[in-house]
């Protein structure tokens, strides 16, 4: 019963957002739903008006900021920084550090897997804890790199 409400507001929710955008169909991201003991119509609807995907972008572009924290962390954290970029020159993905994080492209896993390698490396270091914060862009109409967004915002800065 309580997956049969679960879906059911859960599309109800997409439903307003994909109207809102136009969209035909919602599309849902993440985890497949499971549908069990439901009635057989029921449980036909909501399994054929269901679009399950589960794929990741193939492009993404992140921006992360990586806080080791703990008792053996002291006011200066960039020897742990630079170790994080030595994972990130391992991985051979696009990046650029700034003076309040990283931006990292590649594929999302790709991305996700190197943040990921940057915690470990760090936990590897003895550091108890690690907290990151995320952003995230993808686009599904071009490959779009951080040198060519900052690069359009500059060509409008000259006028053209």
């Amino acid at each position: 019963m309580s997956t049969i409400i679960t879906c059911i507001l859960h599309r109800r929710t997409l439903n307003l957002a994909c109207r809102h955008r136009g969209s035909p169909s919602p599309h849902f991201f993440g985890s497949a739903f499971t549908i069990r003991n439901t009635p057989g119509p029921l449980a036909r609807r909501l399994s054929t008006k269901m679009s399950i995907n589960n794929k990741t972008p193939s492009h993404c572009v992140a921006d992360f900021c990586l806080i080791p924290m703990g008792d053996n962390v002291g006011a200066s954290v960039s020897a742990h920084i630079a170790e994080v970029q030595r994972v990130l020159q391992e991985s051979g993905l696009v990046y650029n550090m700034h003076g309040n994080g990283t931006s990292v492209e590649g594929s999302w896993d790709d991305v996700m897997k190197v943040i990921g390698q940057a915690h470990q490396r760090l936990h590897d270091q003895d550091i108890v804890r690690v907290h990151t914060d995320i952003r995230i862009g993808s686009r599904t109409d071009k490959t779009e790199t951080s040198e060519a967004k900052v690069a359009a915002v500059e060509r409008r800065l000259r006028g053209e």
